[in-house]
């Protein structure tokens, strides 16, 4: 047995993947599992026994804040960056280059790689060479089998509630939720977090002419498909009000942020993208993808993403976009081409979880340890659960949706059915944050 810790950045995004994972670490391993929401895990790493880490990147902040402490507590790291492959382009080489820091490349345990893409461009850096493994990431199974077989109950109510409905992604994060939003000082070198901020400034304004060729091509469907609804997700950290105030007149137009995209995906009738990740993440699931392509040829190739190499329907014009459309209403398959390729550059298979696999490296990495450990650690937990102080920990709304604990325990339960294994016990600790246990530990 051991201990496992899984911080979460933005809840919708990474929560139910993660929890799928504490399910299998904790039936299948007898391992205890820490998950929430990724603050927490700061104030808590510094007094846990030696335990393992699957944290988001190797940037400074993750170094200094999580991985560190980590690994003076005599703690295994694996990284799993949740930014994914799509974006991942020497445009933004100081972007992606810059979040690895030195200390923190040379102190993991392992790199998992969610396919051949991720792993070819983190080999340039030396210090993780090594370290690089294909191993794909959890939330890659939330888009199979095993996601739609968890999101069934919600897909189809999303499919009684709007039909037939077309999802269209926002990526382009224009508007920030929080108004004051910088990006973060990535690492400890001035020149490259300028040159890091030189490269957000110019996608910013790249994404706004962008935004508004996508809003011109999706208002020309809205307008000859009055009868089928349209459903605009914006970014989980966007302001949605630009939407709003820009469709608001079309009745079969809606702007909602709600659950997770994965059931979104599985109950649509075609995804219309240009360059999100939702855009592989459908393929992948075998939902339709429009890629709406860019006109300025030169940021076309560089923010096209990946859907648009392996969806037939790459619309260039507005009258490319309603056939595009009405194709996939009339075609009930073969809407992609080169999908072995796709599943290869992110280590997808239908045919393996992903999350088993990961399972089985975490049980190999875990550090064992004693039993007077794991009473320090149920202590730990038990007194972190009564401090005072825990009330100060805020959960950022931005990223953090509330969840009532019988919801979590639900997934708990969900997630154990599905993949027919005993429901571990699962505990509150505080607002945002669970331990799972296997059963016979209780």
């Amino acid at each position: 047995m051991g201990i496992t810790l899984l911080p979460c950045e933005i809840f919708h995004r990474e929560f139910d993947a993660k929890l799928l994972l504490a399910c299998r670490l904790a039936s299948e391993y007898g391992h205890h599992i820490l998950i929430g929401y990724d603050k927490h895990f700061i104030r808590l790493i510094p007094y846990l026994p030696p335990s393992l880490l699957l944290d988001k990147s190797c940037s400074r902040i993750m170094w200094e804040g999580r991985i560190k402490p980590c690994k003076e507590r005599g703690g295994s790291v694996i990284v799993s960056d949740e930014e994914g492959i799509n974006n991942l382009r020497s445009y933004s080489e100081a972007s992606w280059l810059n979040r690895v820091h030195f200390d923190a490349a040379k102190s993991i345990d392992m790199y998992a790689c969610w396919g051949r893409q991720d792993y070819d461009y983190f080999s340039q850096i030396p210090e993780l060479q090594s370290k690089l493994q294909i191993i794909g990431n959890c939330r890659l199974d939330l888009l199979g089998e095993l996601g739609k077989e968890f999101y069934s109950t919600e897909s189809n109510a999303l499919m009684k509630l709007f039909g037939s409905y077309i999802l269209c992604s926002d990526n382009f994060c224009v508007e920030n939720r929080n108004i004051n939003y910088k990006p973060p000082d990535l690492t400890q070198d001035k020149s490259k977090n300028l040159e890091a901020l030189s490269e957000y400034d110019h996608g910013m304004a790249s994404n706004r002419r962008r935004r508004e060729i996508f809003s011109e091509r999706l208002e020309n469907l809205i307008v000859k498909h009055p009868s089928r609804n349209f459903i605009l997700r914006p970014h989980p950290i966007s302001d949605p009000r630009w939407w709003i105030n820009r469709f608001w007149k079309y009745r079969n137009f809606h702007a909602i942020y709600h659950l997770n995209v994965e059931p979104w995906i599985h109950s649509a009738k075609a995804l219309i993208s240009m360059g999100c990740t939702t855009g592989f993440q459908s393929i992948l699931a075998g939902t339709p993808v429009i890629e709406i392509d860019d006109p300025n040829q030169i940021e076309s190739h560089q923010k096209q993403g990946l859907s648009h190499m392996f969806t037939k329907y790459n619309a260039r014009s507005s009258n490319e976009i309603i056939k595009c459309l009405d194709s996939i209403l009339l075609n009930k398959s073969n809407h992609f081409h080169d999908f072995d390729a796709l599943a290869n550059m992110c280590s997808y298979s239908e045919a393996e979880s992903i999350t088993a696999r990961f399972s089985q490296i975490v049980d190999d990495l875990i550090p064992r340890i004693s039993t007077q450990s794991y009473k320090d650690f149920f202590t730990c937990i038990a007194s972190f659960s009564r401090a005072p102080t825990i009330q100060k920990i805020t959960l950022d709304p931005i990223k953090w949706c509330p969840q009532k604990f019988i919801e979590v325990q639900r997934k708990v339960t969900r997630w154990s059915q599905v993949i027919s294994k005993p429901a571990p016990s699962v505990n509150k600790v505080t607002n945002g944050l669970y331990l799972l246990s296997p059963v016979e530990s209780n």
